[in-house]
């Protein structure tokens, strides 16, 4: 079996003084203390009697101690699954359920874990016995006065092995659980750092969740260059960036949205790339970003393939640049994105197996629909999203960038429902707009889309997280409910 040099000891041993994570509640932590608390947890870990290969869920938010329980899993041989701590129990239970977790990792307490809080409702059956509850890391906020001693040798990992479990975000469906290697996460970061320098001195922040791909992503670039990871426990972003000097950032157009409407000329003045992703970027958005003069690259990327697999300066028109170093990609005959590389992942973790992602020759069908432009990929949208209304294949992505323009807009998702007469007819979740913004919206659909394309339908988008992304299949649920009793009460 193939391995890796552990990168955060190698560090650790390099230059150990250097500042692995800046949080706003443990203060400055080296690499080498952080090094220590990872193997204080391994240690910990193994005096349970998990044996290679088992699965430790982590149940909480972003910390410290889930960074130290991340690579505590990895020096041990154990999948290390991070669960989204915002989905309601029942639905962390079914994921637990399908990865037959050995143990879970809780943050708050057992009380608290998935499956054995009997008084809330929402809780499904009770843990079985043979699932152990483990306590985090024990952290003292004075972890920064420590001092360990130095290690001498150099750690080796396997590299090819399955490290962790990310949930996809279940969008268009269940959540799939991808299993990724070290190999994976290591061989994103170098690419990353080729298109988005990282050097030791500088600071990402982790503003996206350790439970999707997107912040495990931030851990391994910082581990992999050395340099800092911003930790905001108890900070919002904005105060994360101008009190703790934040070079690189990772957002999603909703969170650099509601940035932007806080952060004054001075605020953000110590960034030096801005990473968007996870959605498209309204040229208008891009816009105000340049005022404040912030380095802006868009990103396309996916779980399956450990975060990025396109990036490049932002231009807009959903264009998100070339693939990184060492990722092939090609369009099929219907221009669905398809890729293979370094990057791709072990897997979906079905049944205790690992299901392989690539064809016969390695090639992973994306779904997601492109176009090659001289500027870069341009994307289109899901191949799974688009509906026939009329006769007319509608792509939703495209009504959504449309009204992503407007200043009263926020966010929008639309989704299409059954429809008698037009076989499906698009439905807007939006923020709340008042009718005459509807029908000025509306408008200008019908003028530049065409009449087919305007939504039948106007409803709030549901409060949610602004670093996850929607959950298509629930809100296709609810209009379908909600336009079916609309009918029926006519």
């Amino acid at each position: 079996m193939s391995q890796l040099t552990c990168p955060l000891r190698n560090i650790a041993i390099q230059d150990p003084t250097a500042i692995a994570c800046l949080s706003d509640v443990h203060g400055e932590i080296s690499y080498l203390q952080l090094d220590q608390a990872v193997a204080d947890y391994a240690n910990e870990l193994q005096q349970y009697g998990f044996n290679r290969g088992q699965r430790l869920a982590w149940q909480g938010q972003n910390s410290l101690a889930l960074i130290i329980a991340i690579l505590a899993c990895l020096r041990q041989g154990l999948i290390v699954a991070p669960l989204n701590h915002r989905l309601p129990l029942s639905r962390q239970q079914q994921l637990l359920d399908s990865i037959a977790a050995n143990g879970i990792i809780c943050a708050n307490g057992a009380d608290d874990a998935a499956g054995t809080n009997s008084t809330d409702d929402s809780a499904p059956h009770a843990q079985p016995d043979s699932i152990a509850i483990i306590p985090p890391p024990k952290l003292a906020n004075n972890i920064s006065d420590t001092t360990p001693a130095q290690p001498q040798h150099e750690l080796e990992l396997a590299a090819d092995a399955p490290m962790d479990l990310i949930f996809t975000s279940g969008s268009s469906g269940t959540p799939k659980a991808v299993a990724h290697s070290l190999a994976n996460h290591l061989a994103s970061a170098a690419a990353s750092q080729q298109l988005i320098p990282l050097k030791r001195a500088d600071r990402w922040l982790l503003s996206l969740p350790l439970a999707h791909i997107g912040g495990m992503a931030i851990l391994f670039r910082c581990l992999h260059a050395g340099a800092t990871m911003v930790l905001a426990e108890q900070s919002d972003i904005l105060d994360a960036i101008s009190q703790q000097q934040v070079t690189h950032l990772s957002l999603v157009s909703t969170q650099l949205y509601r940035l932007l409407e806080q952060a004054d000329s001075d605020s953000l003045t110590h960034l030096k790339y801005l990473l968007l992703g996870g959605s498209a970027i309204d040229q208008s958005l891009l816009d105000r970003a340049k005022q404040h003069r912030l380095n802006c690259f868009t990103s396309y990327g996916m779980t399956e393939m450990s975060s990025q697999i396109c990036t490049g300066p932002a231009v807009g028109d959903n264009i998100v640049g070339q693939p990184l170093p060492e990722t092939q990609l090609r369009l099929s005959g219907v221009g669905e994105v398809e890729v293979k590389g370094g990057t791709l992942a072990l897997g979906y973790w079905r049944a205790g197996k690992l299901i392989s992602l690539g064809n016969a020759q390695g090639w992973f069908a994306t779904g997601d629909i492109a176009k090659q432009t001289a500027q870069g990929i341009r994307l289109i949208g899901r191949k799974d999203n688009r509906f026939v209304c009329g006769g007319e294949n509608i792509v939703p992505e495209q009504i959504e960038q449309l009204l992503l323009q407007h200043s009263e807009i926020e966010q929008a998702v639309i989704v299409a429902v059954a429809d008698e007469e037009w076989g499906h007819s698009p439905i807007a979740y939006t923020n709340p707009l008042s009718p005459q913004q509807q029908q000025a919206l509306s408008k200008e659909i019908r003028h530049k889309l065409g009449s087919l394309w305007c939504p039948h339908g106007w409803l709030p988008l549901p409060a949610q997280p602004i670093d996850t992304k929607p959950d298509r299949q629930s809100l296709k649920q609810q209009a379908a409910t909600i336009c079916l009793k609309r009918c029926s009460s006519r």
